[in-house]
């Protein structure tokens, strides 16, 4: 297995410059073998026939995929890495807490994993920028179908795909797209689309953040139920929301500007001056910046930098990807805020996430 982390930033958080409000879709299948417990039930050495099997059909995923895939070995991985793996979205917790006969097939630009002995046996996942759900549950059948022609795929007539969860029986589809809504959040209508969309059988949630506090006014929209309904369904329901969702964010943000104009334009600036000159940044000040500079370009207030320098830096200012590309797992606090207003500069000067530490030693992405 290939047990390096390349240093790099997330992509499929970027976000879509033609789209305002949708910053990335997703869409997961939770599948199992047959004949085997789940991975919360499995022996050592069940675990490691599911990771065999898996195993069986990683050339044939490249192959749908036309992608290079690396494997990662998650027990062999350093503390440094798998954090960042959980920062980027690719992995979940779970696999840290329990990372023996544990690995991420995942390709090189970080659109496409598959999370083996997770909390199913695979965990088949696709990204993308802005609102593309429909062509990522096309590539997601396609890894699917890739897996299912070498092994047999636990599946009941009634139920459909057996997964461990209850709540993914069925199709064990999740599909996800990923909201920036500062003109609902300013509003104070967030719980408006919350109840709704639970009426709707939807969940929408924090991106960062606990509980209804999000960092950086990002949120996930999701499905709560597959059993008794399809995949086309699914993917319908979530887009629809998302669309309806999309609408409001747009109405609250045209009354922001009309009322509060001079203000919004000035809480941009003041966010992009400090991210430009500051000399210390902490990561929650940093994502409530990024989301301010981001509704200033919406809105036609800051034309100097771009969506894609934000979308980047959502990723980049992570406290365990910046120590693991400067190669310094134990920076003090001061040190960490030092490095991540470097990194951001760096990022606002057109110069990428290359950046010098205290060493002088520079780091490339």
């Amino acid at each position: 297995m290939n047990n390096s982390l390349k240093k790099t930033e997330n992509t499929w958080l970027v976000g879509d410059s033609d789209n305002e409000v949708v910053l990335a879709s997703r869409v997961r299948l939770a599948r199992n073998f047959a004949g085997i417990p789940f991975p919360n039930r499995a022996n050592a050495q069940q675990l490691e026939a599911v990771l065999m099997k898996a195993g069986d059909s990683f050339s044939d995923i490249e192959n749908v995929l036309k992608k290079r895939l690396d494997v990662l070995d998650i027990e062999k991985l350093g503390s440094l890495e798998r954090q960042v793996l959980i920062e980027k979205q690719l992995i979940r917790r779970q696999m840290v807490v329990q990372p023996k006969s544990r690995a991420v097939f995942m390709d090189r630009d970080e659109t496409a994993a598959v999370m083996v002995n997770e909390e199913d046996h695979l965990r088949i996942h696709c990204m993308g920028r802005g609102l593309c759900l429909e062509k990522q549950l096309e590539r997601a059948f396609s890894i699917d179908d890739a897996v299912e022609v070498r092994q047999d795929i636990a599946f009941d007539e009634k139920l459909g795909y057996i997964t461990s969860c209850p709540t993914n029986l069925g199709t064990g589809l999740r599909a996800t797209a990923v909201l920036h809504l500062p003109g609902l959040f300013y509003t104070q209508n967030m719980q408006n689309i919350t109840t709704v969309s639970q009426q709707l059988g939807l969940s929408v949630r924090p991106l960062f953040g606990k509980g209804n506090e999000s960092k950086g006014n990002l949120y996930i929209i999701a499905n709560q139920m597959t059993l008794g309904f399809s995949e086309q369904g699914i993917i319908d329901n979530i887009v629809s929301a998302v669309q309806g969702i999309t609408d409001n964010e747009l109405r609250a943000r045209k009354a922001l500007q009309m009322f509060s104009g001079a203000m919004l334009e000035n809480s941009a600036r003041r966010a992009l001056g400090i991210m430009k000159y500051g000399s210390l940044l902490e990561w929650d000040e940093a994502m409530e910046f990024i989301s301010k500079i981001r509704l200033g370009i919406d809105l036609g207030y800051i034309t100097e930098v771009s969506h894609e320098d934000m979308g980047r830096l959502i990723i980049a200012i992570q406290p365990a990807y910046i120590k693991y590309t400067g190669n310094n797992e134990n920076m003090s606090p001061t040190e960490l805020c030092k490095a991540r207003a470097d990194l951001v500069q760096a990022v606002l000067a057109g110069r990428g996430t290359d950046y010098y530490m205290e060493t002088g030693e520079k780091y490339e992405s």
